[in-house]
């Protein structure tokens, strides 16, 4: 371009222009870089929103979800407000049921208090009236045996007054006979010498037996007043008990059966002891000859009895020391031991009429004693008193069945000796035999005092 056209105005309009182009572009660009930079800065801030917003919406779902339930909630409570507003009558009427249960429960906590006070009072009345139900059974108990007692005296008085009064009218009619005689003696004037010395010597014995015949009258009269006496006793004690049964309380009903399985026991072992006595001294006095089977029977007899008046102890003791609860349990006995007493009774009533069969007496005794060994199973426990009572119980029956054993041995060798008697001093095996027997007969006695000390001890 020449000079000249650079210094035209065209062209200095054109730089003028080019200039001011160049300067707009230059301020464009800062202005451009500006903005790029304040772009890229709310990138920045708009990705660090970003990174945000997932937190900011779940904020916003749960406060959007508390606003439900918060709208939820004020519903319920203006609901609440309405019914409350409307339900003032039944807020009063609460209200008074309250108090008045309030005061119920007052009077109940009182009502307690007195229920308390009655129940240790109950208590205390409770504890006495066992320790009174105990001391009218000791009573009973001790009535009950005096009148067994009164009785079997009085029982044995009426026989010995019978015999007494049978003496009297033989010595009666002895003395009726021997007065007729004397005044006959001495009607007769054909007396001798010595008839008269007869005559005197008889009224000598006339008045000996007279004498004898007043003392026994005396004795009659005495014992006769004894037996009316005790008679009397027994009448009184049986009284006093149907008194006494007036006063015991209703419970004693429910123990009744359990009071007389008590007394039944004691009196079967009474009764089995006086039996076996009675058959042990007819066992020992009848003579041998012919009754060696009797003989045999009979200590089978007593070695059963021994046993059954044992266990009617064991059963006392255990019944005496027993708790209210195992006592109720012994009622049941008082039946199963009904048909023990009866045939007991029977053979008694036998024995009374000399009418015993000791063969059948042992027989019968085997049924019994397997009954009473079925009761020892089911109400007797397996302790340590009840052990010791079963020792007792069994030294008991060895005494017996050592005495029953040295009767046998004795009746045996005098059966043998009977057979084949003793010729002489050169019969050696008589003699061996005779020793022999007489050994074992002092080897058992010598057992029962062993037996018998064990026994003491025991005791």
């Amino acid at each position: 371009m020449t000079p000249e056209e650079r210094s035209s105005t065209g062209w200095l309009q054109m730089e003028r222009t080019n200039e001011r182009l160049r300067e707009a572009l230059i301020r464009l660009r800062d202005l451009t870089q500006a903005q790029e930079a304040e772009l890229r800065d709310q990138i920045k801030a708009l990705e660090s929103d970003l990174q945000d917003y997932s937190t900011v919406q779940e904020q916003f779902e749960a406060s959007k979800e508390k606003l439900a339930q918060s709208e939820s909630a004020v519903e319920d409570l203006r609901q609440q407000l309405d019914n409350a507003l409307g339900a003032e009558d039944m807020i009063e009427d609460l209200t008074e049921r309250n108090m008045s249960m309030a005061e119920e429960i007052e009077e109940l906590k009182a009502v307690i208090e007195d229920l308390e006070n009655l129940k240790e009072i109950n208590d205390e009345l409770e504890i006495n009236h066992v320790q009174n139900e105990k001391e009218m059974q000791e009573e009973l108990d001790f009535k009950d045996s005096v009148i067994t007692e009164q009785a079997r005296r009085a029982g044995q008085q009426e026989e010995a007054l019978e015999d007494m009064e049978y003496t009297l009218s033989r010595f009666r009619e002895l003395v009726t006979s021997l007065q007729g005689d004397l005044e006959d003696m001495r009607a007769s004037h054909a007396v001798t010498e010595a008839e008269s010395e007869q005559l005197d010597s008889k009224s000598r014995a006339m008045m000996d037996l007279n004498m004898k015949l007043q003392i026994s009258a005396a004795k009659t009269q005495v014992k006769t007043i004894d037996l009316e006496l005790r008679r009397l006793e027994a009448q009184e004690a049986e009284q006093h008990l149907e008194i006494v049964k007036l006063f015991l309380p209703e419970t004693y009903q429910e123990d009744r059966d359990s009071v007389l399985a008590l007394l039944r026991f004691k009196r079967l072992a009474f009764k089995a002891t006086l039996l076996q006595g009675f058959l042990k001294e007819r066992v020992t006095g009848q003579p041998h000859p012919g009754h060696e089977d009797d003989m045999f029977a009979g200590c089978d007899a007593i070695d059963k009895l021994t046993w059954v008046a044992a266990m009617c102890g064991r059963f006392i003791n255990a019944i005496s020391h027993c708790s209210i609860e195992q006592f109720q349990h012994y009622q049941g006995a008082l039946f199963e031991l009904e048909p023990v007493e009866r045939a007991v009774n029977g053979w008694i009533d036998g024995l009374r009429r000399d009418e015993l069969k000791e063969a059948k007496c042992a027989s019968e005794l085997q049924r019994s004693i397997a009954l009473m060994t079925h009761l020892a199973e089911v109400h007797l426990t397996e302790d340590l008193q009840s052990f010791a009572d079963a020792m007792h119980m069994r030294a008991l029956v060895v005494q017996s069945h050592l005495d029953s054993a040295a009767a046998a041995i004795t009746t045996a060798r005098g059966m043998v000796q009977r057979v084949v008697p003793e010729s002489g001093e050169d019969d050696e095996m008589a003699q061996h035999f005779s020793k022999k027997a007489e050994h074992v007969v002092g080897q058992t006695r010598s057992t029962k005092v062993i037996a018998s000390k064990a026994h003491a001890r025991g005791v």
